[in-house]
Parts: structure tokens; C-alpha cells; sequence
């Protein structure tokens, strides 16, 4: 949603009578005459309220069938005496006013939003802009795109999960966010979705507007080129599909973004993915611990072309102890059953995901050291037929998301039976990221330890 600010703080709505009519951009660049509006009789509202302006044109039974934000990058343009035309995205609303005068007033109301300062969407607020543009560059590269289509478990239970509930997406209007390449609205149209609004930020939108178009899709998928705070749909949606996952479920913030999607969500909507868990167990590696203290050995040397580097040693240790470890590893590493925290797309705020704070208390299966904690996730895709879930659980295929460990800076003896208790605390940065706090304490002997980590920068072990 364009944010829009310096708008009348009382709130105040504004009412007209308009002709509405859809124009692709293949009818925009047409020779010859506009289409006259095809939708007759109707009511549009204008809400001022606080720092936003949105526009509601609804029919005579009060559905709505068009809506946007007004703000100051609203693309329009007046056509004749009492007509407005409105740009969104890769189409186009063309208003015409019963009047005049109407017609002046609203053209007045749309100056007064173009007029405004830009201010941050909640997007920006939250992202430093350093690493929203590395983020977007990364992921508008066909290379890490391809990267994850070829992940098949990714790509192929997204598919089962869309096509084998094709109920809820026959004839209904479908959001995709961070569509990427498109795969998913596509899935979608072969499930029979009537209409896909596929929202992408990255320069990636381009080619998935290529492949929409080179498929004869234009008709079904609209491409959108933007944040989901930032952008205007039309209307609202029945679904809402996303792959918003990264590195230990929470890493890269995306689940925010889709869980700010939902403004545009009507009231009995649904969202695949719907809720995700996060697993986490006590798991004992020597050979990992031992590595990351060999990483820093090379800071131990006291004469390297005639300088002593062993004065960095320590913050060298500091800093890779520091690093998640992205890898996979073999369950017999694991000394406890799991501990589940799960989060509710559907009723999950963007606020809630600012501070998780995940409680455990482990009885230890197996006698000694504890050197971390290993993280992986699962998540749910609740449809009208069926539930299909996707699992990054070391038992299961392997996919591009791994396993996570974070290691304790000192390790902890426990034996059999003894419990194991303390919280894992996610602190949400504006590097699109966490970071992880770890407090550990045996109970029986009061042994503690625990690490603060950068998820942003983990060790990529598996490479």
C-alpha cells in the first residue's frame, strides 16, 4: 500500500457518482478511441483519515468492485471534461463523473495526495535501505530464482498444495506475494483461479511478466512490480499464496511482509501457507564445536609478515561463535525430543513478529555435552480438501533451507533424565533479520550458558 502523509487529521468522506470500466495496457496503447465505461451507477468513496486517502467505488448492493490508495505516485491522467484515469500496474481504472463538479472535487482531492511528502512505508521503517537493495538485487538475479524452482520439495508441495485444494482457488481472485518468477500464480491459474495479482519487488517482476505473457497469461496473472506495503490492487482477494520462509523460519522478515498482506484479505479468506513451526533440540557436536574455534587459529599468529595478529584472536572466536551454522546433520545428534513453537498466519500480527520469545524445558534422553541448539521448521497449507505440509526436518528431504545450528559459547554436561530449560529470544534488526538470543540452564546442577547470534550472517557449512 502506497503510504500517504500530511493529510487532514479529522477524518473525512467524500462521496460520488462515477462509470467504471478495466483497461488492459494492450487496449491503453490501441489506436483509436477509449472504450466508453462499462460499469454503470456507482458509488465512490473517498476515506481521509490519518495519513491515508483510499478510494472504494462500490455497486448498488454495496460490493465492492474497485479500490486503491491514493498518494503522491498515483499515475492518472484527465481525459476530457469528466473522466480520470487511474494506472495500476499493467492495467488501468477509467472513473467518469456524473458531473462536473463532481468531477473537480475529486480531481482536487487527488492534487492535495500527489501533493504530499513521501513518507517510509512500513517497509522502509523497518529495512536499512543498504540491505533492502542487496536483498532485491539477490533475489532479482534468474540464477537464484532457478536455485529455488529446482529445489523439488519447495516447488513440488507449493504444486500438490495449490492444484489437489484447486476448490478454494476455482473462479476466485488470488494475491501472490513476492511472486519471484511467478511459479506459484501460475499454479494457481492451473488450479482455476479467475484473477492473480502477483506482487514482486525485485527486478525479477520484469521476467515473470515475460513468462506471464510468452504463456498467454496476461489475461489471468496481473504482474505487479513493487513492495506489498507500498502497492494498489484493485480489489480485494479470496487467497493469498506466498513463499515468505528463510533460514530458521523468521530470517529475512519476509513472514511480516505477508502477514501485511492480509489488509487486502477479504474477511473469509484463506492464506497458504497457513501457520509454520519452529523445532528446536539440544544437540551435542564435538567436531562442530572444534571447527569454529580452528577457524580462528589463524589470528593466533604472533609473527604474519612481521605482525602480531594474536591481539584479535579473541573477537575473531567472538565473531564466529556468533554464526549460525546452516548445514544438515543426522537426528542421533540429537540428546532430547523437540520443542514447537508455532505462529498462525491467519491471526498473527506484523508486531508479534518483532520479539519471539520461545520458552523450553528438554528431559535429556542421552548423558552429555550440550553444545547448542538445532533449529528447523514445517509448515502447513490448510485448505478446504486437504493439508499439505512442508517439512525441513533433518529426517526429511533435504531442501535450499536447511537446518540451523547455534552453538553455546560454553557447552553444558547434562546427564539422562536431567532437564534442560531456558528460552530462545529473536530480536527482529532492521537487516531484515534477528538476533538470536540463547539462554540455557541445567536444572539439577545449575550449570548455565548461552550466545547471542547474527541470523543475517551464518556460516554456510554445507558449502
Amino acid at each position: 500500500m502506497a503510504e500517504v502523509s500530511g493529510l487532514a487529521r479529522v477524518s473525512e468522506r467524500l462521496q460520488y457518482r462515477v462509470q467504471l470500466s478495466f483497461l488492459s495496457e494492450e487496449q491503453l496503447f490501441q489506436p483509436g478511441r477509449l472504450p466508453s465505461p462499462t460499469l454503470r451507477s456507482l458509488r465512490l468513496e473517498v476515506q481521509l483519515a490519518g495519513e491515508q486517502a483510499e478510494a472504494t467505488v462500490t455497486d448498488a448492493d454495496g460490493m465492492c468492485v474497485f479500490k486503491c490508495f491514493l498518494s503522491r505516485d498515483t499515475e492518472c491522467c484527465h481525459l476530457g471534461k469528466d473522466t480520470i484515469l487511474i494506472s495500476l500496474g499493467h492495467s488501468s481504472a477509467l472513473l467518469k463523473f456524473e458531473s462536473h463538479a463532481e468531477f473537480s472535487a475529486f480531481s482536487n482531492t487527488l492534487k492535495t495526495c500527489q501533493s504530499q511528502k513521501k513518507e517510509y512505508s512500513v517497509f522502509s521503517q523497518r529495512t536499512e535501505e543498504a540491505s533492502a537493495v542487496q536483498y532485491f538485487q539477490f533475489y532479482g538475479c534468474i540464477s537464484q530464482q532457478q536455485n529455488m524452482l529446482q529445489d523439488f520439495v519447495r516447488t513440488a508441495t507449493y504444486r500438490s498444495a495449490i492444484l489437489q485444494n484447486h476448490a478454494d482457488f476455482r473462479d476466485k481472485v488470488v494475491l501472490d506475494v513476492g511472486c519471484g518468477s511467478g511459479i506459484l500464480s501460475f499454479f494457481a491459474v492451473q488450479a482455476g483461479a479467475r484473477r492473480v495479482y502477483a506482487v514482486e519487488a525485485s527486478s525479477v517482476a520484469q521476467h515473470a511478466e515475460t513468462l506471464v505473457k510468452s504463456n498467454r497469461l496476461s489475461d489471468k496473472i496481473i504482474v505487479l512490480h513493487g513492495k506489498i506495503e507500498e502497492v494498489s490492487l484493485p480489489e480485494n482477494v479470496d487467497v493469498i499464496i506466498s513463499e515468505p520462509m528463510g533460514f530458521m523460519l523468521f530470517n529475512e522478515r519476509m513472514l511480516e511482509s505477508y502477514l501485511h498482506s492480509k489488509k487486502w484479505l477479504k474477511s473469509n479468506g484463506m492464506m497458504l501457507p497457513t501457520f509454520g513451526d519452529i523445532h528446536l533440540a539440544p544437540f551435542s557436536d564435538d567436531h562442530l564445536y572444534m571447527e569454529y574455534y580452528s577457524r580462528a587459529n589463524f589470528w593466533y599468529q604472533t609473527c604474519f609478515f612481521g605482525i602480531d595478529l594474536s591481539s584479535l584472536q579473541r573477537a575473531a572466536l567472538d565473531e564466529y561463535f556468533r554464526q549460525p551454522a546452516v548445514d544438515t546433520f543426522d537426528i542421533s545428534i540429537l540428546m532430547a525430543q523437540p520443542v514447537k513453537y508455532t505462529v498462525n498466519f491467519m491471526d498473527a500480527e506484523e508486531k508479534d513478529l518483532h520479539r519471539v520469545e520461545i520458552p523450553f524445558m528438554f528431559q535429556m534422553a542421552h548423558s552429555g555435552l550440550i553444545h547448542g541448539l538445532a533449529f528447523w521448521f514445517d509448515v502447513a497449507f490448510v485448505g478446504s480438501l486437504v493439508t499439505v505440509w512442508l517439512s525441513t526436518a533433518p529426517t526429511e528431504p533435504l531442501t535450499h533451507w536447511y537446518q540451523v545450528r547455534c552453538l553455546l559459547q560454553t557447552p553444558v554436561f547434562a546427564k539422562e533424565g536431567e532437564t534442560l530449560s531456558g528460552k530462545v529470544l529473536l530480536v527482529a534488526n532492521e537487516r531484515q533479520s534477528y538476533d538470536v538470543h540463547i539462554d540455557v540452564l541445567v536444572n539439577q546442577t545449575g550449570l548455565r550458558s548461552g550466545n547471542i547470534l547474527d541470523l543475517k550472517n551464518p556460516f554456510f557449512r554445507f558449502a
